[in-house]
């Protein structure tokens, strides 16, 4: 079935900066609040910033711009919204994962260490954070205050091993997928028969 078109962002072939409220460089990730508003990660480029949509596409507000301060950015490449509302980012460069309100206010931050790079967010119906790092090769999982909790990956061109992340989700019989951009291909985790629960990613929230 064709779909029909309900708003568009940006304009083709036009580069905006962090002051621009209709045109992005470097869109990495959406999330949608429950009343449509939606939120953009407009950080895979030059661009450090969240921007805020309402559900049929109007500009709200952004926030962050280039640095390491709360509320600051680098490289915003991930976001997220839990149960209450939040909003989770991943400041990727900056080695973080910070909290929002959808307002825009700071709430929390808490590092994901050195060396790492926290690509992709995935919170789960367990109420836990499960991140794809790109600079280990790994699937980190963490509780909501920030706390690790455990991981597991390994980087390479191999079956089962990966190599730069950018996308990760859960179907309903449990299993895992990943999408690889360097080596080319989606990849699909199976849970063993008996599989320790907590060693499962969980349903996405």
């Amino acid at each position: 079935r064709k779909g029909k078109k309900r708003t568009v962002g940006g304009k083709k072939g036009v580069k905006g900066d962090n002051n621009s409220q209709d045109t992005f460089n470097g869109m990495a990730d959406v999330a949608i609040a429950k009343n449509g508003d939606f939120f953009i990660a407009d950080g895979e480029g030059p661009n450090t910033r969240v921007v805020k949509f309402d559900k049929d596409g109007k500009f709200i507000k952004w926030w962050g711009g280039k640095g390491k301060e709360p509320g600051q950015f680098d490289q915003p490449h991930s976001i997220a919204i839990d149960s209450k509302g939040l909003l989770y980012v991943g400041d990727r460069s900056n080695d973080r994962i910070q909290v929002f309100d959808q307002n825009g206010k700071f709430i929390d931050q808490f590092s994901t260490g050195k060396p790492s790079t926290p690509q992709v967010l995935l919170l789960t119906q367990d109420k836990h954070l499960w991140i794809a790092d790109n600079e280990t090769s790994k699937i980190v999982k963490y509780d909501l205050e920030g706390h690790y909790l455990y991981s597991w990956g390994s980087g390479g061109q191999w079956p089962g091993a990966m190599w730069n992340v950018h996308g990760m989700s859960v179907e309903t019989e449990g299993n895992l997928y990943l999408a690889q951009v360097n080596n080319g291909w989606p990849t699909k985790f199976k849970p063993r028969a008996g599989a320790n629960p907590d060693f499962l990613v969980g349903q996405p929230m």
